[in-house]
């Protein structure tokens, strides 16, 4: 995670990449250990899609995969991509396909993070060997303690770093501006405004590496980890997003014209909004989490 925030902080779609691209590669870890084995070169990358957005139908032997799929990100670059299916009748099943497979649809245009390339792609009429599906319902077949916590967890776990160093370089570069053209320049609200966006940085950071930080003890010590626990991971990863929006926000506004011309403040700023429109740092998390903790009480 300390790598991803530091790639994330030289490039927001770098650290963004490198997030998909490690955790796709972990979920290998569901496929028994032989074929793990043969998919995990040194040279694997691995992209992830867990919208149903394609239909496998069950045949001898696998499922015959097709579908159109989006926000794939680094996919021009990955080997296998981890696709969801819906099957009639069954819960929706995950499959690992060789991109050699699939036909990318280069659509990527947007605001921010738009070097992460997340193109569409289509499959059609693939046959997907049942050694390369999994349900994340079923569990890691690795026993390391990282599978020990729950997939929802894990997932958000590793999107925070991606915001705290898309705004731990905003700030930086912010500093550098000012610097560059006299710290009076802006004044004693902009010096307020700026040691407020560090405050709400540094309690965004330190809030992640808490709740990450008991919930790799969790998983060291096999303990249970309850419902509570998935919502505060949750919890957190919203108020990391929302926290770094509102300081690539607030960054943007002190900057005045420098932020306008692309560099690392125009960029920042771009990344950091895109990141939190994620459907897993949605608005709804706070939701369900305070439901969660209303009836069962908070973490610790």
């Amino acid at each position: 995670m300390r790598a991803v925030e530091c790639v994330a902080r030289a490039d927001g779609a770098a650290g963004w990449c490198l997030l998909i691209g490690a955790a796709s590669n972990a979920f290998a870890s569901w496929l028994d250990p032989d074929v793990a084995q043969a998919m995990l070169t040194p040279d694997t990358v691995c992209s992830s899609i867990f919208m149903p957005s394609g239909e496998a139908v069950p045949e001898q032997g696998g499922y015959r995969v097709s579908g159109r799929w989006s926000y794939a990100s680094g996919i021009q670059h990955a080997t296998w991509v981890l696709a969801s299916c819906a099957v009639a009748g069954q819960a929706p099943l995950q499959v690992f396909l060789p991109t050699r497979d699939i036909e990318i649809i280069p659509n990527w245009d947007v605001l921010g993070l738009r070097a992460t390339g997340s193109h569409d792609f289509l499959v059609h009429d693939v046959f997907v060997p049942v050694e390369r599906t999994l349900r994340f319902s079923q569990g890691a077949r690795e026993a390391s303690p990282l599978y020990t916590l729950p997939f929802q967890a894990l997932l958000w776990l590793w999107f925070a770093p991606v915001p705290l160093g898309i705004a731990r370089a905003a700030l930086d570069a912010l500093r550098d501006e000012v610097v560059s053209r006299g710290a009076g320049r802006i004044g004693p609200s902009g010096h307020a405004r700026y040691a407020e966006a560090e405050a709400i940085w540094r309690a965004a950071r330190a809030f992640a590496s808490d709740v990450t930080e008991r919930a790799w003890a969790a998983a060291l010590t096999g303990g249970s980890f309850a419902p509570s626990a998935v919502a505060e991971t949750g919890v957190m990863a919203r108020h990391v997003a929302v926290s770094a929006a509102r300081v690539t926000q607030m960054t943007h506004e002190l900057a005045g014209g420098a932020s306008l011309r692309e560099g690392t403040l125009a960029r920042a700023f771009r990344d950091a909004h895109a990141a939190m429109q994620h459907v897993a740092l949605a608005p709804s998390v706070w939701e369900n989490a305070g439901r969660t903790w209303l009836d069962a009480g908070p973490p610790g």
